[in-house]
């Protein structure tokens, strides 16, 4: 399970397995699973995120979500070796 932070307005996300904070999951209860043993919820109907919400997330984002959130802990590029 990864961490993910949004830096876009928002995001929806359709399928895959997320890991949410209480609050997080109270809001959007109606449209996951029940959470698993280890906290997990399968997404049933889309959810959504706002700007600055952080989420574990087990799943792929595609081409067009993933350039709206960023992985939280991920190496950051080497600039140095982009310029070569």
């Amino acid at each position: 399970m990864r961490k993910y932070q949004v830096i876009e307005k928002h995001i929806e996300i359709g399928s895959g397995k997320v890991l949410l904070d209480p609050d997080q999951y109270k809001t959007r209860a109606h449209n996951l699973s029940k959470p698993d043993a280890d906290g997990t919820c399968a997404i049933l109907k889309p959810i959504q995120f706002k700007f600055g919400e952080m989420f574990g997330y087990d799943g792929d984002f595609g081409k067009h979500l993933s350039q709206f959130v960023i992985e939280l802990g991920a190496p950051k590029p080497d600039k140095k070796a982009a310029l070569k």
